[in-house]
């Protein structure tokens, strides 16, 4: 068995394959596709972990991410939003983007969803809930919230010599000093897609309780 990990971007992918495969003693397979089309094509006998963030944090980084990376003509490791695909961060496409993406998730309940917000604060709690009906899997070595921020950023050094996703304002999704333009871009998003962004997250709120209730069936051993 394989386990697979893509999401929407911005929603911690990077650091929960980072976090799994660690935990594990194992390779994972990130895909870093943020693609409806991915998730369709599952494969019956792997895994299929897809980290779930908040609406507006998320899509106000999807939005900063893209343009930052735009602007600066950054080199990208994942295959979705380079320049050759004249993506930028438009914020209908992205609301689009991620309603469809949500749904889908509502409409399968063959994914394992791992909240990102549940995964920073306690990343081996979720990788217990995750693997207790495999196995074949097992926890090698556990590591603290501060180690494993240790371990993501030598990876994301490694990964993309060209910027530190950890403390760059506009790439980083852990605590940082914010970039000037995010409180801008959330009024923005706040101003013109209430409805949207409320939709949206009430999808997100049904995919946390899917993880709750799979928690609530489950011991962590700790």
């Amino acid at each position: 068995m394989t386990i697979y990990i893509d999401g929407l971007e911005r929603s911690g992918n990077t650091y929960l394959a980072v976090c799994i495969g660690t935990t594990l003693g194992i390779d994972v397979s990130p895909q870093f596709t943020h693609l409806i089309s991915t998730l369709e094509e599952k494969k019956k006998d792997s895994l299929f972990v897809v980290p779930v963030r908040d609406a507006l944090p998320s899509i106000v980084s999807a939005k900063l991410y893209r343009d930052y990376q735009w602007q600066n003509n950054i080199p990208r490791q994942d295959n979705i939003l380079g320049r050759e695909h004249e993506r930028t961060g438009n914020p209908e496409e992205l609301i689009q983007r991620y309603t469809e993406y949500t749904q889908y998730l509502i409409d399968h309940d063959d994914f394992f969803i791992a909240p990102f917000k549940e995964f920073t604060k306690d990343h081996n709690k979720v990788v217990d809930v995750m693997i207790k009906d495999y196995p074949q899997y097992f926890a090698v070595q556990r590591f603290t919230k501060e180690e494993m921020v240790d371990i993501c950023d030598n990876y994301y050094s490694k990964r993309n010599p060209y910027v530190n996703e950890l403390s760059n304002s506009y790439l980083g999704n852990f605590p940082r000093i914010s970039s000037k333009e995010k409180k801008e871009v959330e009024k923005m998003f706040v101003f013109k897609y209430s409805k949207e962004l409320n939709h949206i997250q009430s999808n997100i709120n049904k995919l946390y309780n899917r993880y709750y209730q799979t928690r609530s069936s489950s011991t962590y051993q700790g």
